[in-house]
């Protein structure tokens, strides 16, 4: 399988002053699209997150104990495979554990400047609710280069890939 960590701090300061902290850890385990294991830990400004789960014979479980089924094949917001968003209907969120609705489709291709050069993109949409992401892809191998989601008030995140 294929084993995938994130990791995620950052710190929002306004006047010198921390508005806002985030910081994030999570380790998933897959094979092909569907995965396999999951173990997260959040802190969003002070809340705290833990994420566990597995796939078993009775599908994929989140939580110790009887926990909570989520389906046979689960996908979570693993952007830096396409191929495992490919007809989702539905997306772990690895923050908070929940099973979240969600519609993706092709924008179509289009290009990017990466490296001083011009790079042809697949780009898709992935939507739910208070879910409005833009990912883009190189065209020409898969890889994972963009991530834009429109956030309240306006604002834009954006992560882009970095070599």
């Amino acid at each position: 399988g294929v084993r995938v960590t994130t990791q995620a701090k950052f710190a929002v300061k306004v006047l010198r002053i921390t508005a806002f902290e985030y910081g994030h850890r999570n380790e998933e385990l897959w094979s092909g699209r569907c995965l396999q294991t999951i173990e997260s830990t959040t802190n969003s400004n002070g809340t705290p997150y833990r994420v566990s789960g597995r796939a078993g014979e009775t599908g994929f479980v989140l939580g110790g104990g009887p926990g909570r089924r989520l389906g046979d094949c689960v996908g979570s917001f693993a952007y830096w495979d396409r191929s495992q968003l490919a007809g989702r209907d539905r997306l772990l969120n690895s923050q908070t554990g929940e099973y979240v609705a969600v519609a993706v489709r092709p924008l179509g291709a289009g290009s990017l400047t990466r490296g001083g050069r011009e790079v042809r993109v697949e780009r898709f949409a992935l939507s739910g609710q208070d879910i409005d992401i833009t990912l883009a892809y190189a065209a020409d191998n898969g890889e994972w280069l963009t991530l834009d989601s429109r956030l309240e008030g306006g604002r834009t995140l954006r992560y882009r890939r970095v070599d």
